[in-house]
């Protein structure tokens, strides 16, 4: 044998062992999925063959074939054929039962043209509606399975006819997370969560009708295993199409849309998985969280199905972050873990290091400063080797926010600047222009605050954003003892729909609103806006908004606060880069023709 040929050998062994890792590890976000996918590897272990099948077919009408999960270890993206007349025959079988083809021309059975050479089907049973069964195959014919391996794979059926009979195997252990939640309700739920507070407009409630369309439509597709019903599917997606057609909506969102209905018919599934995950990233971006968890999530679905393993990735990761600003914490940690590990054991280095970015942040929302510090050198090492200069700002944006918060003022500035500059993201930038204001504005550098609110101010347009930018601006009217403009400012805080933001932008809304007051020397309004705050970060579990909000009672209760207002001194620079800094917001601002 060449060494050319024993390289090849290796080659075919290699991508073979890494299929298998890859679908074990995008399996095991849901208990059901890990055990089936686990279930179905020791299958193709005891037989050696190249793919294993869980497929469910219709008990009634005209026994529409599901497939539930593939283990393909010859092609990515998996194979998704069976042969309608191989389940027929398994059909007719004892359950338990298990039927052996070794060798395709001496079985007599109809294959599809492109379907294995040899099979084994074992019979799970019905849950009442669908009959399940699994089903192994090979490319090349082989001998007649051992009773051996005959009754280990009956056994191996055994063991995953206890997950597919049984609903509340897909059961997470959080009781009241959302993919339960999600799970236990009608197709494409969790959408309509954004219409919760009842406050939305007209066209915005058309939109979130129109989310739930088709996230029904996509839920559905997975719920009958991505089976193609060219016109079942047909007829779902006409009906979106027509309201789109009503709606007259020519956004971004609407083109998302349309593409991602393409896509599913099309069958396609890398390509819809990215769709889908296109559309949850623009839901997010507009502060509607709900629905784009619920996209997310079926992005993640999508991708684990086809082994898309970024596209698995960025989906647990955004779902990570939605529930963290949802104040969803179970959810953050777990998503933010899940994404953790999938980089981590597939070895996708490039994404990798941004999952501990993201996982500071949670940790900082809830307090946890030093563990946060801890997390983001993870993050900053891996920023250095690698040169991933975007990376890098994102680090420096978080550690601004930490050490904004544990009073490092002149640091969170030099690091919130270094993040402004090297951030190639628009939108990534304001957001860190936007915190550097809030470090100004806490350590009464009212002007620079100033400058950095109104830049970000004039620029943005997602709802989060415009919020927090125009109440930084009425904070530090109120900090430099303008009564007339805060309130005037507050007005244009509620025109950009503080309450429909999300939890976290809602809280600190909440909270900056009772500082105000208290700087203005109004305690009595102070204290109500305050408790408000306290009241709403014990209802969402955001353990550094009451912190703060009881911090700030105290200080309204305490005899060594002075009555009147609280305008603190500028404090001595301690790093000359700080008032580089401010002469360049300064000069930046100066270009801008704003109303603020």
């Amino acid at each position: 044998m060449s060494s050319s040929e024993v390289v090849r050998l290796d080659h075919y062994r290699n991508r073979r062992a890494e299929r298998l890792r890859t679908a074990i590890a995008l399996a095991r976000w849901r208990p059901d999925r890990r055990i089936r996918v686990e279930g179905m590897a020791k299958a193709l272990e005891v037989s050696g063959a190249d793919r294993a099948l869980t497929v469910a077919v219709d008990d009634l009408g005209e026994g529409a074939v599901r497939v539930d999960h593939v283990v393909d270890l010859r092609a990515n993206p998996p194979r998704r054929t069976v042969s309608r007349d191989l389940l027929q025959l398994a059909a007719r079988q004892a359950v338990p039962g298990l039927g052996d083809l070794p060798d395709r021309p001496r079985a007599g059975v109809l294959f599809f043209p492109e379907a294995p050479s040899s099979a084994a089907v074992v019979t799970l049973g019905s849950d009442g509606s669908r009959s399940w069964f699994l089903v192994i195959d090979s490319i090349t014919p082989r001998g007649r399975l051992t009773e051996g391996q005959r009754e280990s794979l009956m056994f191996i059926g055994g063991e995953l006819a206890s997950v597919v009979l049984d609903r509340d195997a897909a059961r997470l252990p959080l009781e009241d997370s959302f993919e339960n939640v999600r799970s236990e309700s009608f197709a494409g739920w969790g959408v309509l969560g954004d219409l919760a507070d009842g406050t939305v407009s007209d066209e915005q409630r058309d939109r979130v009708n129109l989310r739930f369309l088709t996230a029904r439509v996509l839920n559905c597709h997975l719920e009958e295993g991505l089976a193609r019903n060219r016109v079942g599917l047909a007829d779902q997606t006409a009906q979106v199409r027509g309201e789109l057609l009503r709606l007259q909506d020519h956004s971004q969102e609407s083109l998302q849309t349309l593409a991602l209905l393409d896509s599913l018919e099309r069958g396609g599934l890398p390509d819809l998985s990215e769709r889908v995950l296109d559309h949850a990233r623009t839901l997010e971006a507009v502060g509607h969280l709900h629905g784009a968890r619920e996209f997310y999530l079926s992005a993640y679905e999508v991708a684990a199905q086809c082994q898309a393993v970024d596209i698995a990735i960025d989906a647990a990761w955004g779902l990570g972050r939605a529930s963290r600003r949802a104040a969803d914490w179970p959810g953050a940690f777990r998503w933010y873990g899940i994404a953790r590990e999938l980089s981590g054991t597939l070895e996708v280095w490039d994404r990798h290091g941004r999952v501990p970015d993201g996982l500071a942040n949670a940790l900082r929302d809830r307090g946890n400063l030093p563990l946060a510090r801890e997390t983001l050198v993870m993050a900053q090492d891996v920023s250095e080797r690698t040169g991933d200069e975007e990376l890098r700002a994102s680090v420096m944006h978080t550690f601004m926010t930490v050490e904004k918060l544990a009073g490092e003022h002149d640091l969170a500035i030099v690091y919130g600047w270094g993040a402004v500059r090297r951030q190639q993201d628009a939108e990534r930038r304001h957001w860190a222009l936007m915190d550097l204001g809030g470090v100004f504005l806490e350590s009464g550098r009212y002007a620079a605050a100033e400058n950095a609110f109104r830049i970000v101010a004039a620029a943005v347009e997602e709802r989060d954003a415009l919020v927090l930018a125009r109440n930084g601006l009425a904070m530090v009217s109120a900090y430099e003892q303008k009564p007339e403009e805060f309130e005037r400012r507050c007005a244009d805080v509620e025109t950009a729909g503080w309450q429909n933001a999300s939890a976290i932008v809602r809280g600190q809304i909440l909270l900056d609103r009772g500082l105000s007051w208290s700087a203005l020397g109004d305690h009595g309004r102070a204290r109500e806006w305050l408790q408000l705050a306290l009241a709403f970060g014990e209802t969402q579990g955001v353990g550094k908004l009451i912190l703060d909000a009881e911090q700030a009672l105290s200080e309204l209760q305490s005899t060594t606060v002075p009555d009147g207002p609280r305008n603190p001194a500028i404090p001595e620079c301690r790093d000359r880069r700080v008032e580089e800094v401010c002469q360049e917001l300064a000069t930046m601002c100066g270009a801008l023709e704003t109303a603020y």
